[in-house]
């Protein structure tokens, strides 16, 4: 009686996990940004620090580069990781190469999330975003990519 519970159990908890509200599709872009407004760049406030950068309007990487995206906690921190496919780990490893000492800005539906300075070139095909996000919100925006990403 008790193997039978717990099996039935499971299968509530299986079923309540995967009859989730349906994710909406999640934007991811990168685009070079400046501290000094220039003809053609767009402002853009980061929301943590009120701190306005300007913003190329070209889109140097997307969804399009994006493998996946996964949830990652580092020291607390909750993020949203970024794998990119092998044509955008290249596209990442040349472009943060060739722009070392800029700000490149991570945004995510529109919002600027990041604008950090491009210390290193970046090869290993994956990027961090840390929007101060909470878990569940987190959890939302890497089931968005994911969705965006493969088209369903």
């Amino acid at each position: 009686m008790k193997k039978i519970m717990l099996v039935s159990l499971i299968l509530t908890l299986v079923g309540v996990y995967t009859c989730e509200e349906p994710v909406e599709p999640v934007k991811v872009e990168f685009r070079f940004a400046e501290e000094e407004h220039a003809d053609g760049l767009i402002p853009y406030t980061l929301p943590q620090t009120n701190k306005v950068f300007f913003l190329d309007p070209k889109v140097e990487m997307s969804n399009a580069d994006i493998d996946s995206a996964v949830l990652d906690v580092l020291q607390d921190k909750t993020m949203v990781r970024l794998i990119f496919s092998d044509a955008g780990r290249d596209k990442f490893a040349q472009l943060t190469a060739e722009h070392l000492s800029e700000r490149l800005a991570m945004l995510v539906n529109g919002n600027m999330v990041s604008a950090p300075i491009i210390r290193a070139p970046i090869t290993q095909g994956m990027a961090l975003i840390d929007g101060g996000y909470t878990r569940e919100q987190a959890e939302r925006i890497v089931a968005g990519i994911n969705q965006a990403v493969k088209g369903d």
